[in-house]
């Protein structure tokens, strides 16, 4: 009787255990012992360039959403792709990877982002359009900043303007 409730004990203890560590258990009885053989799950990983390319694709709609916070319409980018130089093989420099994007704000500014960084072009697309987001939120902080500083400005000379006239009228 002991015997029989140690073993279930040790059954149960060795059921959690393994269904903590998401294993299967198999039990062969044999006319002796009871063998006990772990056999674990193989898990299927997708391959990295699957794994890139969603998270990628995850990352270009995130900074495309941003562009459009800030007001930039995707039809005014303008995007090319040319054969990339320098480091990396032949592979950059028989493939298309560098990416270029024009942006047109006005008719007289153009923004002009070329970004060879990755032997990708999923990732040079998508760090080109990092680096447009960054440069343009820049130039709108720089104005912002440029428009403050002219209302401060303006605002100090009316006030001493104002000042030198209470001075000289309450003077006379």
């Amino acid at each position: 009787m002991f015997f029989n409730f140690t073993l279930f004990l040790i059954y149960v203890n060795i059921y959690m255990h393994a269904n903590i560590a998401k294993c299967f258990i198999s039990f062969c009885k044999n006319n002796y012992f009871t063998n006990i053989s772990l056999n674990l799950r193989t898990i299927k990983r997708p391959t990295q360039r699957t794994y890139l390319k969603n998270s990628l694709n995850d990352k270009l709609d995130i900074i495309n959403k941003k562009l459009q916070d800030i007001g930039i319409c995707p039809k005014n980018i303008e995007e090319t792709f040319i054969k990339g130089t320098g480091k990396g093989g032949q592979k950059v420099n028989k493939t298309n990877n560098c990416v270029m994007i024009k942006y047109d704000r006005t008719n007289d500014d153009k923004i002009v982002i070329k970004c060879h960084k990755y032997r990708c072009l999923q990732q040079n697309r998508v760090y080109a359009r990092e680096l447009l987001y960054d440069k343009i939120t820049s130039i709108n902080n720089k104005v912002k900043e440029d428009i403050i500083n002219q209302i401060e400005k303006r605002q100090r000379t009316f006030f001493f303007c104002l000042i030198i006239y209470i001075f000289f009228f309450f003077a006379c």
